[in-house]
Parts: C-alpha cells; structure tokens; sequence
C-alpha cells in the first residue's frame, strides 16, 4: 500500500503480487476504519503477476488499509496502516 502526501490531495495504491494457487477474481480496495472499501473493477489475477490500482483522493490522517476481494476466498485485508 502506498499513501501520499497527507493533509492534501493525493493518491492511495494497492498492490498485490499472487504468487502461488489459481486464477482467482475478484478487485482491490482499500478502507478506512469509518468507511466502506473503495474497490476497482473486477479483474482475473493469475499467479506469477503483480496487480495494483490507484484512486486519487484527498488523504488526512487516520488508518487505512489494503483488501482484496475474491471469488474464492471472499475479503482478504492488510492490518490497518497509521497516516500521519
């Protein structure tokens, strides 16, 4: 995850490298602890890739954190990072 700058307008990534299992579907998102995920669109991941998505976005300070959302496995999330 990656967050920048903060007290601005800015961007959040999520990225997430699949390095092992089956194809799976699902999207990105990332989170807030008062807020619903912002997702991106749906995609098939496949092993052996690195999948990212960027939403640009006014970014206080807080926590937030990087999910991903799957067919297979249903919501997968980072522990929450401290923006500052």
């Amino acid at each position: 995850m990656a967050i920048t700058p903060v007290n601005a307008q800015g961007a959040i990534q999520v990225i997430y490298t699949k390095t092992g299992g089956p194809v799976i579907y699902g999207h990105l998102a990332w989170a807030t602890t008062s807020s619903d995920d912002y997702g991106s669109p749906d995609i098939y991941m496949s092993a052996g890739n690195t999948y990212y998505h960027t939403w640009p976005t006014w970014v206080g300070p807080g926590y937030v954190q990087g999910v991903i959302w799957t067919d297979r496995y249903g919501r997968l999330e980072t522990p929450y990072v401290k923006v500052t």
